[in-house]
């Protein structure tokens, strides 16, 4: 899940936030597989959490005078009434794209956190519990590789395809693309 992140990651960076987030973000892409890694994550954390607009704060900027001597009468109006209309339809945080991105950031981070672990359900309906190991790319799609824990040291590797809606989907891979997913992998582990 850490690749989404990163490709998350580098979206925000390629449009416009805040100065403090893109410090941030850039220190946690330069600090992965480091010692720094860690603490930079936590920043990038905090700066992402800090960086989402609440809509009654977004209200309240656009709303003000100083809203339409920066940004223009006009603009501030718009980003005004579409701020009120987005809180009329229940929205809590402003949804610019740069809003917009944190909130899909968070969400991944929040997924690692939650789901190092993964069950899987198989159509005789038995389970298997897993251990997330990583997602990776593969010729352009991606793979992940999960650790039983039956007790085997072997490894499950499946294509993986994440939805808009942040879901996502495992599906069996042919001969061929396992071949190249398993040799991936082994490179991985030999960095």
């Amino acid at each position: 899940m850490k690749e989404i992140i990163i490709e998350k990651t580098k979206e925000l960076l390629s449009g416009h936030c805040a100065p403090e987030l893109k410090a941030a973000a850039e220190a946690w892409l330069a600090a992965l597989g480091t010692e720094k890694e860690e603490a930079a994550t936590e920043e990038y954390i905090f700066q992402l959490q800090d960086g989402i607009v609440p809509i009654d704060d977004l209200i309240a900027l656009f709303g003000s005078e100083k809203a339409a001597e920066t940004f223009g009468a006009e603009m501030a109006a718009q980003i005004l009434a579409h701020g009120k209309e987005l809180k009329a339809k229940g929205a809590e945080w402003c949804d610019c794209p740069a809003c917009s991105k944190a909130i899909e950031i968070l969400g991944v981070f929040d997924d690692m956190d939650e789901a190092g672990r993964m069950i899987l359900e198989f159509e005789d309906d038995s389970k298997l519990e897993c251990d997330i190991v990583c997602v990776f790319e593969v010729d352009g799609a991606s793979r992940i590789v999960l650790l039983p824990d039956d007790g085997s040291d072997e490894v499950l590797i499946y294509g993986y395809k994440e939805e808009e809606d942040e879901s996502f989907e495992l599906y069996d891979l042919t001969d061929e693309e396992f071949e190249a997913a398993s040799k991936a992998f082994d490179e991985l582990l030999a960095e």
